[in-house]
């Protein structure tokens, strides 16, 4: 379906939730075609499928209106936990869910706060138990404390992705969602992005991003967002930039890592 016939659709919608890439596609093409979304009913996009940046939170909040709060469910375990207006966290579903870290490689049970892989006990499917389930996501569950918007459910951390989507440069470990939190940063750059790998264990990443048309001095511009890197991921990079729309759309999740060469 055509984006302008979605925008029509998303009239008087107080809740968009979907991927929040796709979010971000509906309101690009909605401020293309002269439509405000501030003026529009929607208040908040509940994002699902895909992490989301805090900084492209605030980014994007601040330039289209609406909220961003995550959600973070798996196909083999069902809805886990969910972002309260408070932030901080994802109040875990703690009535029906079990939620433990491991680490991937010992499988030794981790303590709050360290960072592992999720492994979930899920008591909602009675037909299909799910008992202690190794779902491949990076995350931690946080030390118990309360929460000011009241709910008394433990947190989990932020997801940072999949086990297998950890890149691993000269010793330092970094995930597509590390890379956008720096990229969200930039005020100048767009919200799509790719990591591309043009060989099997390159020294330093490759990155396509997008500029805003307003972005001004693009080659000055590429060296800030590579010092910002390496400030904050403590990597080399090199980096690319396109105008809006130089990297093509998807209509599922977004596609952030692009190999090039050929693997045998």
């Amino acid at each position: 379906m055509d984006n302008q016939i979605l925008l029509g659709k998303m009239v008087g919608v107080l809740v968009l939730e979907t991927m929040p890439s796709i979010a971000l596609q509906y309101f690009e093409r909605a401020k293309e075609i002269g439509t405000d979304i501030r003026r529009a009913a929607i208040r908040l996009v509940v994002g699902i499928g895909e992490g989301i940046a805090e900084s492209v939170k605030k980014k994007a909040t601040e330039e289209y209106g609406p909220a961003f709060r995550d959600y973070y469910a798996a196909s083999t375990a069902d809805g886990l936990a969910c972002e309260c207006e408070s932030g901080g966290g994802l109040h875990i579903v703690a009535d029906r869910i079990i939620m433990e870290t491991i680490n991937p490689d010992t499988r030794q049970i981790l303590q709050p706060s360290e960072e592992g892989e999720l492994v979930v006990t899920n008591f909602i499917r009675r037909a299909i138990p799910r008992i202690r389930i190794r779902i491949s996501h990076v995350a931690s569950v946080l030390p118990y404390e309360p929460c000011i918007c009241g709910r008394t459910h433990q947190k989990m951390s932020k997801v940072r992705g999949r086990i297998v989507q950890i890149v691993d440069i000269m010793g330092k470990r970094f995930s597509p969602i590390d890379v956008e939190g720096v990229l969200g940063t930039v005020p100048e750059l767009g919200y799509d992005y790719q990591i591309i790998r043009d060989k099997p264990s390159p020294n330093r990443p490759k990155l396509k991003l997008e500029c805003q048309p307003h972005a001004q001095d693009v080659r000055s511009l590429s060296g800030r967002v590579e010092e910002a890197l390496y400030h904050q991921l403590g990597v080399e990079s090199e980096v690319e930039l396109v105008p809006m729309g130089g990297i093509s759309r998807v209509l599922f999740k977004a596609e952030r890592f692009i190999t090039t060469y050929k693997q045998s």
